[in-house]
């Protein structure tokens, strides 16, 4: 029996989103154990999990139910499930393997679990295949995800060695740079994020909005972001990272405070859902 006719004899209509994640890791809608202890769920665990994940922010972004159009908020959404390269690299938003669908292409040495992804800060990134020149808006851009701990050291994200095209986090603390802008860190783990509009730069951390500042300028650039070190000009990679993530997302549309603010308990309740919560 295939995994489709699993689906539709579960007695549920699911998101297009959840089925298409699920089909392509091969997770089966019953009683099979995925995952290592102590990050073992179901296949029905985790189809359930997914889904009430995906309802739950198409209703905090306003977005119609049993439609394809996550990919309408966020350009990529990277869940981590499972605890292998194959099975972390595919953006939940389209997983399909390839280039153009921002799946990650990793290199070096990452650590794989139920918890996430981790960087060894010595050789570990991965290219998301995301740029700002071609995805975002001059002003446009939101950023960030599930931080497990602090990291000790490094960067994360890309740089053109000039101070308008940076974007990037700290390993050290929670804390981003964008443009010629750096917001200050804090001890508020979890969820962490920056959102860029035309009047302000935004930081959020698991209790809400952070940190605001007057907008920096954007310099767009085709270079593309990256996990665990920083792309510095697409010249080499430097400031490598050892932040543990159990998700990450980015996008260049346009989102409201208010949506970041309704969506940041639905992070939350997913990483609690697979038992990654810190």
């Amino acid at each position: 029996m295939s995994r489709r006719v699993i689906y539709y004899n579960a007695g549920k209509s699911y998101e297009p989103e959840t089925v298409a994640l699920m089909d392509v890791l091969g997770i089966l809608n019953n009683s099979t154990n995925y995952g290592t202890s102590p990050y073992d769920l179901t296949g029905v665990e985790l189809w359930t999990y997914i889904d009430k994940f995906f309802v739950a922010t198409k209703g905090a972004f306003s977005l119609t139910l049993k439609v394809n159009n996550l990919s309408t908020v966020f350009d990529a959404m990277w869940l981590f499930l499972l605890d292998s390269a194959t099975s972390c690299k595919y953006n939940a938003v389209n997983p399909v393997d390839s280039d153009a669908a921002f799946r990650l292409s990793f290199s070096g040495g990452w650590t794989f679990n139920g918890a996430g992804i981790k960087g060894n800060a010595s050789n570990a990134y991965a290219n998301t295949h995301w740029d700002s020149l071609a995805k975002a808006g001059a002003q446009q851009l939101l950023f960030g995800g599930y931080q497990r701990g602090k990291g000790t050291t490094g960067l994360e994200g890309t740089w053109d060695l000039t101070n308008a095209t940076r974007i990037y986090e700290f390993g050290l603390f929670d804390g981003y740079t964008l443009g010629s802008q750096s917001s200050a860190g804090n001890a508020n783990l979890r969820f962490t994020a920056v959102n860029l509009d035309s009047t302000n730069m935004k930081t959020y951390d698991k209790d809400g909005l952070d940190l605001s500042y007057s907008a920096p300028t954007l310099t767009l650039i085709n270079k593309p972001f990256y996990l665990g070190a920083r792309n510095n000009n697409n010249a080499s990679i430097n400031q490598y990272s050892d932040i543990e993530w159990a998700m990450r997302f980015i996008t260049g549309k346009a989102v409201t405070e208010s949506q970041i603010l309704a969506w940041i308990p639905i992070v939350h309740q997913l990483q609690i859902d697979l038992k990654r919560n810190v």
